[in-house]
């Protein structure tokens, strides 16, 4: 098995072998999971994220050796192009950023202080968040019977909670994990895979980008359901980017949108 640091590089020319293959569907063999493309780019990005930080962090060989299973199949021509494609590496997906959770007990001067009931999270903008509180992971319906909730507005980052906090509570607010308690959200707007925040999105729904015009492509809309979406159904291509017709689709209600193009 590959070093992992080996695995890292073989990665993003693989993830683009299996997309152009998931785009050529059954004409050429059996048609490829229209998933695989991106399950290696989301593993790639748990195992970089953690390698980065701790080499020697327990766990990493067993998912790297996933990792690796994953692109088999086109490590031999990852590798050529590696090796050979201008003498040096093929870089990851640039724009990499790491959020830290906010992990407190309530207090009089914690982050959200005692008897308050909402705070702006800047830095969570365009990600989903999940809140623990005492332990428990709390959701986002109002149930009615007084138990407790918050909401969260990924557009203006305003993170609210019901009941108001009391002194001694232990909070945990963090962005939707991609492995090691942290989120990763990669944003390059000009090669594929493209994966923008819903912050970009006018009214929610439209998207405008002169790097994906005269492509076909398709989208994974995270938190939304677990398919890709097609033009002609969840979308319409425009003469600048696309548009979303999905029936009351909000952007801001949903993570990323992956952009994977198809031809």
């Amino acid at each position: 098995m590959p070093t992992v640091t080996r695995i890292l590089e073989l990665t993003p020319p693989a993830c683009y072998l299996a997309s152009n293959r998931v785009g050529k569907g059954g004409l050429f063999g059996p048609a490829l999971d229209p998933k695989l493309p991106l399950t290696i780019y989301m593993v790639y990005i748990v195992l970089k994220t953690v390698y980065d930080k701790d080499p020697t962090y327990t766990g990493v060989r067993v998912v790297a050796d996933y990792l690796y299973e994953l692109i088999q199949k086109y490590a031999f021509k990852a590798a050529a192009i590696v090796d050979g494609n201008s003498g040096g590496q093929i870089a990851p997906p640039t724009g990499t950023v790491v959020q830290e959770p906010y992990d407190f007990e309530v207090t009089d001067s914690s982050f959200i202080e005692t008897g308050e009931t909402s705070v702006t999270i800047t830095n969570f903008i365009g990600l989903n968040v999940n809140f623990r509180r005492n332990g428990v992971s709390q959701n986002t319906t109002n149930l009615g019977d007084g138990s407790s909730y918050y909401s969260w507005n990924t557009v203006t980052g305003l993170f609210t909670i019901y009941p108001e906090a009391t002194e001694g509570e232990l909070f945990r607010i963090e962005p939707d994990n991609i492995g090691n308690g942290g989120t990763v959200t990669i944003i390059d707007d000009t090669t594929f895979p493209i994966v923008i925040t819903n912050a970009v999105m006018t009214g929610g729904t439209t998207y405008d980008n002169p790097a994906i015009v005269g492509y076909q492509y398709m989208l994974f809309v995270q938190g939304y359901n677990s398919e890709w979406q097609f033009a002609g159904d969840f979308f319409d291509y425009t003469a600048t980017g696309f548009v979303i017709v999905a029936p009351g689709f909000d952007a801001a209600n949903f993570g990323n949108i992956i952009i994977l193009n198809i031809n």
